[in-house]
């Protein structure tokens, strides 16, 4: 009996402390949005993309993208660089998703270096650099709390479902 007392606070505990940081994140994401204005254009070689409880898709036309930072909060994220060009130097691509999904499309030849944490959420890439492979790489660093990214690639002129 004691023991199944025990659990129950426990249990009670954990909930409230699930709770209070969704509500306190809930609470940021609603300050931030307006201080955080997303200045990414089609074109940009270097991105600052923001999407705070909303959508946001981008479909990239850089000729040099050299990466920039993604921010997915409350929200979804589409980036298709399927029609950009890698900098010949590679990119550094920075990504949070907090309470959302966010989803990444690339080419089918660019090799992905995506590493990160993901807590209590998910990240998957599905293309990554083959060992001795001279080239620029992308780089995606990624920290994913309550969410889910996916960086996914394939020929420009398809839909491509995860």
């Amino acid at each position: 009996m004691r023991a199944l007392k025990v659990l129950a606070r426990s249990a009670l505990t954990l909930l409230g402390l699930a709770v209070g940081t969704a509500l306190a994140s809930a609470a940021a994401a609603a300050i931030a949005k307006p201080r955080l204005a997303d200045r990414s254009q089609p074109d940009d070689d270097e991105l600052d993309l923001v999407a705070i409880y909303g959508s946001r898709e981008l479909r990239s036309t850089s000729t040099a993208f050299r990466g920039g930072r993604l921010l997915c909060w409350y929200a979804s994220t589409d980036l298709d660089l399927r029609g950009a060009q890698l900098d010949p130097a590679g990119g550094d691509l920075l990504v949070w998703t907090v309470f959302g999904g966010t989803r990444i499309l690339v080419p089918e030849d660019w090799p992905v270096d995506s590493r990160g944490v993901a807590v209590f959420g998910g990240a998957h890439s599905a293309t990554s650099p083959e060992p001795g492979r001279e080239g620029p790489v992308l780089s995606v660093r990624h920290r994913t709390v309550f969410g889910g990214l996916a960086v996914v690639a394939g020929p420009d002129d398809e839909l491509l479902a995860v």
